[in-house]
């Protein structure tokens, strides 16, 4: 037997309600609380599950992402956009506060390792320039390369 854990929606705890987005904003010794969510996965699920995995093993995208509740694979800088948008609005920033704020105020549920490996793979690229650089690669401050030149005219 296959059994699943759906998160809900919210939890009423010490007189509050806490709303959930996914499942890395729990903690593991929290794990335990959720198992009253557990059901059991009928063979016909199991198998729709199935296919649907050997569809995106198919599709060999380098990422995937839910989007309007379907996982779909997608291209490695399908969350570039996040990246300019808050360094655009942020300016020069460390790179922490930058993933930080990125974090804090999106409902994707992207991981920083995630941002930080985009950021990266950004400054080699020339979309981002580091302006102050740091040991602590989370702790040098990076801006939008040319931010005066790509915004529109």
């Amino acid at each position: 037997m296959v059994s699943a854990v759906k998160m809900p929606d919210y939890v009423e705890a010490n007189n509050r309600v806490i709303e959930y987005r996914h499942w890395g904003e729990i903690i593991p010794e929290k794990f335990n609380d959720f198992l009253i969510y557990e059901k059991n996965l009928s063979p016909l699920l199991i198998n729709s599950y199935s296919i649907k995995w050997q569809e995106l093993k198919n599709d060999n995208s380098p990422l995937r992402a839910n989007i309007n509740g379907e996982i779909v694979g997608v291209p490695e800088d399908f969350y570039d956009f996040i990246i300019y948008k808050h360094s655009r609005k942020l300016g020069a920033v460390r790179e922490i506060s930058l993933i930080g704020d990125m974090m804090g105020n999106s409902t994707l549920g992207r991981g920083d390792f995630l941002y930080a490996s985009r950021i990266d793979f950004m400054i080699k690229n020339g979309g981002l320039k580091i302006v102050k650089d740091d040991d602590i690669k989370y702790k040098r401050v990076i801006c939008i390369n040319n931010i005066g030149e790509d915004l529109d005219d």
